[in-house]
C-alpha cells in the first residue's frame, strides 16, 4: 500500500510515503515507529505544528483500532489540515494584494523621480 501512496502522491506526501516504507523494509518495526521520525521532518516542508499534531494523530490510529476509528482520525486530520488550507489561501490574498499595490506604488514613485 505505501508503494501505491508513494507512486500516486507527489512532492513531499510520495518521500514521506516512501521513507516510512524504506524504514519498515530496512528495520521490519511497525507503521508507526517507522513514521515517527518522517513526521519530525515535515515541519521543515512549512506545516505547522498543529498540522503536524493532527497528522500524528490520524496515523497514531491507524492499523491500532476499529475502522471507524481509524475513519475519524482521518477525519478529524482532513477537516484540520483543510482549515489550516483555507487560512492560508485568506492570508496569501490578502497579504497578495498588499504586496502588488505597494509594487504598483513604487513603480510610480519611480516613474514621478525619473521624470
Amino acid at each position: 500500500m505505501l508503494e501505491t501512496l508513494e507512486r500516486d502522491c507527489g512532492g513531499p506526501a510520495s518521500a514521506f510515503f516512501g521513507g516510512i516504507g524504506a524504514q519498515m523494509e530496512k528495520t521490519g518495526h511497525s507503521f508507526w515507529e517507522c513514521a515517527q521520525p518522517c513526521l519530525k521532518g515535515l515541519a521543515a516542508l512549512g506545516l505547522s505544528e498543529a498540522d503536524v499534531r493532527a497528522l500524528t494523530a490520524a496515523l497514531h490510529a491507524l492499523g491500532r483500532y476499529d475502522s471507524a476509528a481509524q475513519a475519524e482520525a482521518i477525519d478529524r486530520a482532513v477537516h484540520t489540515l483543510n482549515r489550516a488550507r483555507e487560512e492560508a489561501e485568506g492570508e496569501l490574498n490578502q497579504k497578495g494584494r498588499v504586496y502588488r499595490a505597494m509594487g504598483v506604488t513604487v513603480g510610480i514613485m519611480l516613474a514621478l523621480i525619473a521624470v
